[in-house]
């Protein structure tokens, strides 16, 4: 699950799961009623990237991870310390994502950096790293052999991770950058 995170007072965080905009507002606006707008901004492609994690999980048995940008350059995945130590709480949060089944994953980088850690999480299972534009020039390829899934379902969904990393770069450029944090799917046999 998708959350949207901010830094209250002091060491405390709040995360939402965007699921019910108005319940979730009420806390946001006593805690942090600057950060409303954007989290009204992001809550649509937050709500579209868990369903579709729901539905690979659902119908295809195959997980799908988001990975922001400040876990694969830094390497760590403790979300609430790198919150809680951050000055502003503006955190580099566009989304990278990974495509994962019991023993493997595919890791697919959507940003323009030289290096990046593999995911802590990821470590047990075989990893390949695939440019996003390699995955996309193969619309009737599988990221998996035994899975009858073709990368072109996937389509929509990079579609909407590009719409929200545009978003959040916008934001970036305003000093206005949210925390994202992706609660891991596991898939059970």
């Amino acid at each position: 699950m998708l959350y949207f995170c901010y830094k209250t007072h002091g060491l405390i965080t709040n995360g939402h799961k965007a699921i019910d905009l108005q319940s979730d507002l009420e806390t946001m606006k006593h805690f942090r009623p600057d950060l409303v707008d954007t989290y009204k901004y992001l809550h649509g492609n937050i709500i579209n990237l868990n369903a579709y994690a729901s539905y690979f999980q659902k119908a295809y048995k195959i997980a799908i991870n988001y990975h922001p940008k400040y876990q694969l350059i830094s390497g760590s995945t403790d979300y609430v310390g790198i919150l809680a130590h951050s000055k502003d709480g503006n955190i580099a949060s566009q989304l990278s994502l990974s495509i994962e089944i019991k023993t493997k994953a595919l890791l697919i980088p959507f940003l323009n950096e030289d290096f990046l850690f593999i995911p802590k999480i990821l470590k047990d299972k075989k990893i390949k790293i695939e440019s996003k534009n390699s995955f996309l020039s193969d619309p009737d390829g599988s990221p998996f052999l035994k899975k009858n899934v073709q990368n072109r379902l996937f389509f929509p969904l990079f579609n909407e991770i590009d719409s929200l990393n545009a978003k959040l770069d916008e934001l970036e450029t305003l000093g206005k950058m949210p925390m994202l944090y992706d609660e891991r799917r596991r898939l059970s046999f």
